[in-house]
């Protein structure tokens, strides 16, 4: 999900600046005042980010070298799962003594078998509950990239794709849940091959997103959303059917117009910058949010009784400071991790 896992040469500031917007709206979906701003953004930001990894899979590059595609997705990804479980192992008491966190304190033990929790990806803390992501996106991303080697003709990878598409949407239509969400990886392997198809099929994408083009979409989905007050929430079985395929990319396309525009303005390396470090602006955002209700609470005189709505308290009130936090600090904490890391790598050289 995040640039900072793609284990790529040089970055393109255009992909940065869409997982930037990206990561954006997912902020928006969780702490913003307006109801209507939240649904709109739930029609397409989750959709965006399994589109944009199918875009960026090159297949050319991993030919014959599975194994280690899906070694170079799942290591960087487990390690910043591990470090971010022990942050919110560490962490749970406080919130919880200060009534901002539904659930029991741990005792040591209890820490350590919550921690371990996040070495097979399963997330053991409301803290961490944005992270249901992350095994979506590797178990997605995995079976189609094994789809991609294994199948050489590309109507046989489309045709593939839609059937795994189809079991999605059937496991939605019925509520069955699976194991780590997974019902969802079946739907995002479809927004990948959209991804993938546009690389494939359309040699310079960018000169196919223009400005009118999406302000048309941003209106389409807005006056959708006033005529049919139709809602998605891919965590929740809320999706609107096969509609999905045509009302998320409407979304996608308008998300790339404005990158399109945005990188080319001197503060896109702000989007840039947001959109490498997504995955650690969507690990610990939580933690930020429910930090700022208790300093507001404690500072303001705020109701107290408040503290223990989740994900935010105070809404009202706080939601640019939720916004503007919630993507920066999580982000300079990811810098802060990156350089840990490579001064790991290099002791252990």
């Amino acid at each position: 999900m995040s640039g900072n896992t793609d284990n790529k040469p040089k970055r393109d500031l255009f992909w940065d600046v869409v997982k930037g917007i990206g990561i954006i709206c997912i902020l928006l979906g969780h702490s913003c005042r307006y109801v209507s701003v939240i649904a709109f953004v739930y029609l397409f930001h989750l959709p965006l980010f399994f589109f944009v990894t199918g875009y960026l899979f090159d297949a050319e590059k991993w030919k014959g070298r599975l194994n280690e595609f899906i070694g170079s997705r799942i290591t960087p990804i487990w390690v910043r799962f591990m470090i971010y479980g022990a942050i919110f192992v560490l962490t749970h008491n406080f919130f919880v003594s200060r009534g901002a966190l539904a659930g029991d304190l741990y005792n040591h033990t209890a820490m350590l078998a919550s921690w371990l929790n996040y070495a097979v990806f399963a997330v053991s803390d409301s803290l961490g509950g944005a992270l249901w992501f992350i095994p979506v996106w590797l178990f997605a991303i995995c079976i189609f990239a094994a789809l991609k080697e294994l199948l050489k003709k590309e109507w046989l990878l489309a045709a593939s794709c839609a059937l795994c598409a189809a079991v999605g949407l059937f496991l939605y239509s019925r509520e069955v849940g699976i194991a780590y969400h997974l019902q969802t990886s079946f739907l995002a392997i479809g927004f990948m091959y959209l991804g993938h198809a546009l690389r494939v099929f359309v040699k310079d994408l960018r000169k196919f997103l223009n400005p009118f083009a999406g302000l048309l979409c941003f209106a389409a989905l807005i006056v959708l959303r006033k005529t049919t007050n139709i809602t998605m929430d891919l965590s929740g079985f809320h999706i609107p059917g096969a509609w999905i395929y045509v009302i998320s990319p409407v979304g996608i396309y308008m998300v790339l117009c404005m990158a399109k525009y945005l990188s080319r303005l001197p503060g896109a390396s702000a989007f840039s910058f947001l959109g490498v470090h997504s995955f650690d602006i969507m690990a610990l955002h939580f933690s930020v949010i429910k930090l700022a209700d208790i300093v507001y609470a404690s500072l303001f005189g705020a109701d107290r009784s408040l503290l223990i709505n989740f994900p935010v308290s105070y809404a009202d009130k706080l939601w640019i400071v939720y916004l503007l936090a919630g993507l920066l600090i999580p982000a300079a904490a990811g810098v802060l991790i990156d350089k840990a890391i490579a001064l790991f790598r290099r002791l252990v050289r």
